[in-house]
Formats: structure tokens, C-alpha cells, sequence
């Protein structure tokens, strides 16, 4: 999307989405790539002749309308990036009504990706939301989920027990929450396996035991 942003010339949502990758992303290449594009966008932004107040003007205006657009027809990310580039250039420009048009498309574009389990985009949204009004309990509930989610799922393969502790955690608050009930039930049956591959049978019981009690299956009773 970064790269898409700076070959269309929008050279301030390139920015933004190339320091979202960086944000999230730490794989190298990628990590190389969009510190790359954020130079590129600031060179291409440091090339522009110095607009004048009526250019400016009109250019805001422009930014105005676009962003009211893409708010009406509910594109949440797109109008929250206009708003927020509009509001870097003008920030008295209809300030009430591009708060107001900002903070909504935050957050409905926060909560729309929190329940397309796009956890990291998601929290992404609603933190920059949240700096310009507080949440309401619905969404506070769908950040704290998604915070739980997230942690339980970084000791994923990593630390079964740790990791089975917050799903269980999670389990506990919101049974039907995305895939918490498989996942805890497969981080049991994976746990028993690697005690069973170190020979350790008694804790490979009880893991397999406690996977039996959230769903039967004839190859972990086995």
C-alpha cells in the first residue's frame, strides 16, 4: 500500500504507511524496505515548489472533500488517512467536523479489523482514536480481548504453558471469542506431545486429559 501511495504522489500516506510497517513489522528486508520508501516520499515532498496560500487553500479544500467522500461511503482507513494528512496541513481547517469525521473513522476501522482478527491493525487504530477521545466500553472490551489474544498468542510454539495459562485466562472471559476454544484445546494436545517426545508420560497424560475435557477425540483418548 506504501509503495501504491508514493507512485499515486501521495507522498504523506506513503509516510504513514511505510512507519505502520515499521511499526509492526520486524523482519529485516521489509524493516530496509520501508525505511527506503520513507525517504523516497520525504525527497519527493522536499521537491515541491513552495505552494502558494491560494495552492494551499485549494489543496486542503480538495482534502476536504475527498475525506467527507470516503467517510460517507464508510472506506474507514482511507478517510481517516485524508483526515489525518488534512489536518497536517490545515489543522484549523473545519477542525470540529474533521475531529469529529477523524475519530469515528478511527475507530470504526479499529473495530472492523479487531474482528477481521487484524489484531496489530486494529489496536493501531483505536490507540491513535483514543489520543483524541475516549473509548466507549465496547470498544475498551474489544481492545482488552484483542491485548489478551495477541499475548497469549505470542508463546504460541514457544511456551506451551505459558501460552495455555492467558487462553485460559481468555477462556474464562469470553468463551466464544474468534478461535480461543481450539486454540486452547490444540496448545493441550501440543503440549502433551512434547512431554510424550521427551518420554514424560505422566504430564503428557494430564495435558492430553485436559484437552479430552473441552472436546473428545478418539486420537487423543488413544
Amino acid at each position: 500500500t506504501g509503495l501504491a501511495r508514493l507512485d499515486a504522489g501521495e507522498f504523506e500516506l506513503a509516510i504513514a504507511e511505510f512507519e505502520f510497517v515499521l511499526r509492526l513489522n520486524p523482519d529485516p528486508v521489509l524493516t530496509q524496505l520501508a525505511q527506503q520508501g520513507i525517504a523516497e516520499a520525504q525527497a519527493r515532498i522536499a521537491s515541491r515548489p513552495t505552494p502558494t496560500l491560494e495552492t494551499q487553500e485549494n489543496i486542503v479544500e480538495d482534502l476536504y472533500r475527498q475525506a467527507v467522500r470516503r467517510y460517507e461511503a464508510q472506506k474507514w482507513e482511507d478517510a481517516a488517512a485524508t483526515l489525518s494528512q488534512l489536518r497536517a496541513l490545515d489543522p484549523t481547517y473545519q477542525a470540529e467536523s474533521v475531529e469529529e469525521m477523524l475519530f469515528n473513522s478511527l475507530y470504526n476501522a479499529g473495530m472492523a479489523l479487531l474482528d477481521a482478527e487484524r489484531f496489530e491493525e486494529g489496536l493501531f487504530y483505536l490507540d491513535q482514536a483514543v489520543a483524541l477521545r475516549p473509548l466507549d466500553e465496547e470498544a475498551l472490551t474489544q481492545r482488552s480481548l484483542a491485548v489478551q489474544y495477541m499475548t497469549a498468542l505470542n508463546y504460541w510454539g514457544v511456551d506451551w504453558q505459558r501460552c495455555i495459562e492467558h487462553f485460559e485466562q481468555l477462556y474464562t472471559i469470553a468463551p466464544n471469542y474468534h478461535d480461543v476454544f481450539r486454540r486452547l484445546y490444540q496448545a493441550h494436545v501440543e503440549y502433551g506431545d512434547l512431554w510424550y517426545q521427551q518420554g514424560e508420560m505422566c504430564p503428557a497424560e494430564e495435558q492430553y486429559t485436559l484437552a479430552l475435557q473441552l472436546m473428545n477425540s478418539p486420537a487423543v483418548e488413544e
